[in-house]
């Protein structure tokens, strides 16, 4: 499984975060709305397992601490993985939702 090195790892790398704001502001705004909506998914998908793992009732021999960082950390690359393949679609309606709305705004600055 080969991860994409896009503009961030995670939804909340803040680094990430300030290349996306860089790449809006410099005219490649396209790009910026689909990388939002592709983290907006991947967030979405990550709050969607962490209820469905706290759905499930703990213990056995391999419950700890460390075990649930570990499972958190493996939530967010899958959520990642998901949204970066296209994953639910969530992303690609969203886009297209900002960009028609790109374009309403632009269209009544013009008049």
């Amino acid at each position: 499984m080969a991860i994409e090195n896009n503009t961030a790892f995670t939804p909340m790398d803040f680094a990430g975060m300030a290349d996306l704001r860089v790449e809006a502001r410099s005219g490649d705004e396209q790009g910026a709305l689909k990388e939002a909506a592709q983290q907006f998914e991947s967030l979405f998908v990550q709050m969607m397992l962490k209820s469905m793992r706290d759905a499930v009732p703990d213990g056995g021999l391999l419950g700890s601490h460390s075990m649930d960082t570990y499972q958190e950390m493996h939530d967010k690359q899958i959520a990642l993985d998901i949204s970066r393949r296209g994953g639910l679609g969530l992303a690609n309606m969203i886009e297209a939702q900002l960009q028609a709305r790109s374009v309403d705004i632009s269209n009544t600055d013009k008049t």
